[in-house]
């Protein structure tokens, strides 16, 4: 990532990953955040992703550990996913993109703050460039 992060943020499973790995992505996510540089909400949706796809990586017990340590940490605001359902549906209605990307997508819009996706995902990035989203999109791993 050539970029540093700043600002407000909804970020998705995939950066929530990165960082939950302390892969070098996910270790400039630690650091904007220790540092006050950036303010991250994210959704339940992506939660039970990051617990799944740990869960597959490092077994449950230490998934679930990282994930409690993190939600402790006071770092992460969580929004609701019934309060995103109207705006989720409808992105997901008008684009095929990943359910939980939809989430991500609605929270930035209804919050007014910048989407950060761990990966330049090819479904994500087709929907771009075919009708560009109203809010900023960045990606980590760029």
């Amino acid at each position: 990532m050539k970029r540093s992060l700043k600002g407000y943020y909804a970020v998705d499973s995939g950066a929530l990953i990165e960082l939950c790995l302390n892969s070098p992505s996910g270790k400039k996510i630690r650091d904007a955040l220790k540092n006050g540089d950036i303010t991250v909400y994210t959704h339940e949706l992506a939660l039970t992703e990051l617990i799944y796809i740990l869960c597959r990586k490092i077994g449950w017990d230490k998934a679930k550990n990282t994930v409690d340590s993190l939600l402790l940490s006071g770092y992460l605001n969580i929004q609701e996913v019934s309060k995103l359902v109207e705006s989720a549906s409808k992105i997901k209605c008008e684009r095929p993109i990943a359910l939980s990307d939809c989430f991500t997508l609605a929270l930035a819009q209804e919050k007014k703050l910048k989407a950060l996706f761990g990966n330049r995902e090819n479904e994500l990035i087709k929907e771009i460039k075919h009708k560009p989203f109203e809010i900023e999109i960045e990606f980590l791993n760029e």
